[in-house]
């Protein structure tokens, strides 16, 4: 097979010798695009504008005259992000099933596995830009917050800020797996949303769970690491944690992803 053939699904799996691939750039491209290519995405982002805008005027209102620091307008601020990001990343692996695109677009790319890996880095690429531009929102509400008379604190400490960073990538790689995982968008939502609580109440409430609770309850193992607690056995408890509720629905997916038949 020369270098300029792909492989193109056959039925059961199989593969063929078919057209050019899309380069990983394009493909990429592509994917960001369709992140926020449906109205509902759009009306997701425009929710979280106004929520970021909301979180930092109020943040300034209530603040006037109090001390006021970056570190809790840039927390607040990943708030709206981290409730609605995840959204937008359901919906976009969910989308193709829902809408019936699987059949185009993996026409255009047989490679299933290239599809899934584009959408995860172009969510994880709106993860970081969001993450710029709280940083930004937040020095500018700061620097307002300085006019009503308030004392400013620049310090950063970067635990925290770490800590907040890494759950909106948390949330979001969940939704990226619970959205492959299910193919659907109502079903994949209330998973995300509904059985972590659940895991929550069930190891608060069964005896013999409490003493793994730090391992198996995301929440819970997530809770240090969100204020920048990386010591002790947090990380590990996340770690493991993450890979419960991010790596296994992920490997679900990316099996489902590659086996599904398209129709």
């Amino acid at each position: 097979m020369s270098a300029a053939t792909t492989l193109t699904p056959a039925a059961g799996g199989q593969f063929t010798a078919g057209a050019p691939g899309i380069p990983l750039g394009r493909l990429l491209r592509v994917e960001l695009r369709k992140l926020f290519d449906t109205r509902a995405a759009r009306v997701l982002v425009i929710l979280m504008v106004i929520g970021v805008l909301a979180v930092n005027v109020i943040s300034v209102i209530v603040g006037r005259g109090e001390p006021q620091s970056l570190d809790a307008f840039i927390q607040g601020s990943f708030i709206p992000l981290g409730f609605l990001l995840p959204i937008i990343a359901i919906m976009s692996v969910t989308g193709e099933w829902s809408q019936r695109s699987a059949l185009t677009t993996f026409m255009w790319e047989p490679r299933r596995a290239r599809v899934l890996a584009a959408k995860f880095v172009a969510a994880l690429i709106v993860a970081l830009l969001g993450f710029v531009a709280v940083a930004a929102s937040s020095a500018l509400s700061l620097g307002i917050a300085g006019l009503t008379g308030s004392e400013l604190d620049w310090n950063i400490n970067e635990a925290i800020v770490a800590g907040s960073l890494i759950m909106l990538v948390t949330y979001v790689a969940q939704g990226i797996a619970f959205g492959a995982a299910v193919h659907n968008t109502a079903g994949a939502l209330i998973l995300f949303a509904m059985l972590p609580t659940a895991v929550s109440l069930l190891t608060a409430l069964v005896p013999f769970l409490r003493d793994i609770r730090e391992w198996i309850d995301i929440n819970v193992a997530s809770s240090p690491i969100s204020v920048g607690e990386f010591g002790g056995s947090n990380v590990a408890h996340f770690l493991v944690s993450a890979l419960l509720w991010i790596g296994l629905p992920a490997a679900i997916g990316v099996w489902r992803t590659l086996n599904r038949e398209v129709k």
